[in-house]
């Protein structure tokens, strides 16, 4: 399969799917989610290639692998949110019934696409739709069953996360997001609902997405039956300071938007008293770079700050710190 016209004419059996992998100065996991999905059993898939303002050129090798399909070059980084729209626009275009969002780092079983469409098909309420994640370098291990929000924490969670793949999970799962590695989205539902919130740049896009979908009567449902490995995740977390300041900003700006005002001030203040471990090691050790980042999400997100963020995070140095293209969120500040 190629970024060609699909191989087979659309029929109501087999709508047409576009399926949008975003990359963004990062090329060695590329070949393979492509292959990945080169090998889809489901007869109507396109491919696209977005890169979202790379500076980065792709290696020779890669170039040669990834020649064969549609590719759409964006002159600078608009994040995750940004980049992944102008694959949906794309998409739609090409008269996508479904589009397909799938991380560079991320690897589809042949039946995942099938699968997923299928759950659509079985219910037109389904607006969402996402295969069990597993990780890529732990195989048989769960990464999420479903998205979560916890309201006691006041963070996202998974659902099965770290459990062992025994097939404990039937049937369709309702979650209250499906994780953005790998999810299926009816077009005619973001026609109502609306694309991603390029506000969030990084991180909590499609658990804002996904409960504006419920908002409006959608499902957001998981398919266990179908498997995704992910790379994301896999290992213990470098200290980033992309990572500290995105998901802290935008776990406020989450708060703010989806809660109503007295709900919104309960839960702003406890999502800030959460926070003071991070304060009190802003005091210890002002020159820390993760820490900094955090506090400064913090307000940030406590001012409604949205987009890309301070330049100086994304050349912040800290301990074992890496630069991947959308490294997975940490998880919740202990209380």
């Amino acid at each position: 399969m190629t970024g060609s016209p699909p191989r087979h004419p659309e029929s109501a059996g087999n709508p047409l799917v576009v399926a949008v992998v975003l990359v963004y100065d990062r090329w060695d996991h590329l070949p393979r989610c492509l292959a990945a999905l080169a090998a889809s059993s489901y007869p109507n898939l396109r491919v696209l290639v977005v890169d979202n303002g790379s500076a980065v050129p792709p290696p020779p090798d890669v170039a040669v692998r990834t020649a064969g399909f549609e590719t759409l070059r964006i002159p600078r980084n608009l994040g995750y949110a940004g980049g992944n729209n102008v694959g949906i626009r794309r998409a739609r275009e090409l008269g996508a019934a479904h589009v397909l969002l799938v991380n560079d780092d991320a690897y589809v079983s042949p039946d995942v696409v099938a699968g997923l469409v299928a759950a659509m098909a079985a219910d037109a309420a389904v607006a969402a739709a996402g295969p069990l994640v597993l990780y890529a370098r732990r195989p048989g291990v769960i990464q999420s069953a479903g998205g979560l929000w916890d309201r006691r924490r006041l963070w996202n969670a998974h659902r099965g996360e770290e459990e062992p793949d025994r097939g404990q999970y039937p049937g369709i799962l309702d979650a209250d997001y499906v994780d953005g590695c790998c999810v299926l989205l009816r077009a005619s539902a973001l026609g109502e609902a609306g694309l991603l919130d390029e506000g969030f740049f990084l991180y909590f896009e499609e658990l804002e997405l996904c409960h504006r979908l419920r908002g409006r009567g959608f499902r957001c449902v998981v398919v266990p039956s179908v498997r995704v490995e992910h790379e994301g995740g896999g290992v213990p977390a470098p200290r980033s300071a992309v990572s500290a300041y995105f998901s802290h900003r935008n776990r406020l700006r989450f708060i703010r938007m989806t809660s109503r005002r007295m709900r919104r001030v309960a839960w702003t203040l406890r999502a800030l008293v959460l926070e003071a471990p991070a304060i009190r090691d802003l005091v210890r050790d002002p020159r820390d770079p993760w820490v900094r980042a955090r506090v400064r999400g913090d307000l940030d997100g406590l001012l409604g700050v949205a987009g890309p963020g301070p330049p100086w995070i994304f050349g912040a140095r800290t301990p074992s710190a890496g630069a991947p293209s959308r490294p997975r969120a940490p998880g919740p500040p202990s209380p």
